[in-house]
């Protein structure tokens, strides 16, 4: 396989493909490492020397309902300059992952429009790692939520002690697990306050309080 077929179809520069096999219903692209390519860690010295190293399989992005297993040997390697001894990191995955970057952005957007049990039937994953692929990426883009973007704040009636940031779309979420719980967006201690804060407007009143209908 070309290289410029799995970078564009599959997300992954940088690695020629050594084989590709046909097992068991899925694809499997074996993939090598460019000594080139190797550094020191600290120093970047290209002076390194081969410690042996470890096979890995990462789920890649499916060929229709056919998945893809993407195979490589990740070298373990010594610096002569520096004198360390490390893994090679992985540019197409994240470190104790076993999907690349490609399938973590589809899962995310068949996320948008399927529940996790149907992402997970449809992609042969268990339903644990979808809801880890979410929980990720929501951590990320909502773990700072700037104030002055909020227009509307709402309790959830299905999850009480839940705070709902909407912004328009996309909403933002953020969650208050009790009343003067710590939340992303700092400590609730007095609701009302931090309502005339933010100069927003709530949808309904805060735990204890009488709620509103959605306008």
């Amino acid at each position: 396989m070309s290289t410029r077929l799995l970078y564009h179809g599959f997300g992954i520069r940088g690695y020629p493909c050594l084989k590709t096999a046909y097992e068991g219903g899925q694809v499997i692209f074996t993939l090598g490492q460019e000594r080139g390519d190797l550094r020191g860690a600290a120093c970047g010295s290209r002076r390194v020397i081969r410690r042996g190293g470890e096979v890995r399989h990462f789920r890649g992005l499916p060929i229709g309902a056919r998945p893809v297993q993407i195979g490589l040997e990740v070298p373990r390697v010594s610096c002569a300059d520096c004198g360390k001894v490390w893994q090679v990191s992985i540019a197409f995955a994240d470190a104790r992952r076993s999907y690349t970057h490609a399938c973590a952005r589809y899962v995310r957007e068949l996320s948008q429009r399927m529940t996790i049990r149907d992402v997970a039937e449809h992609l042969g994953v268990g339903w644990d790692l979808v809801k880890d692929l979410q929980h990720r990426y929501r951590s990320r883009k909502y773990r700072r939520i700037k104030r002055k973007h909020v227009r509307q704040i709402a309790i959830d009636e299905i999850s009480s002690h839940r705070l709902l940031y909407e912004r328009g779309p996309p909403a933002g979420l953020g969650a208050a697990p009790r009343r003067g719980g710590p939340t992303s967006a700092g400590r609730w201690d007095s609701p009302g306050r931090k309502l005339r804060d933010l100069h927003a407007d709530p949808l309904c009143s805060p735990p204890g309080g009488p709620s509103q209908r959605h306008p």
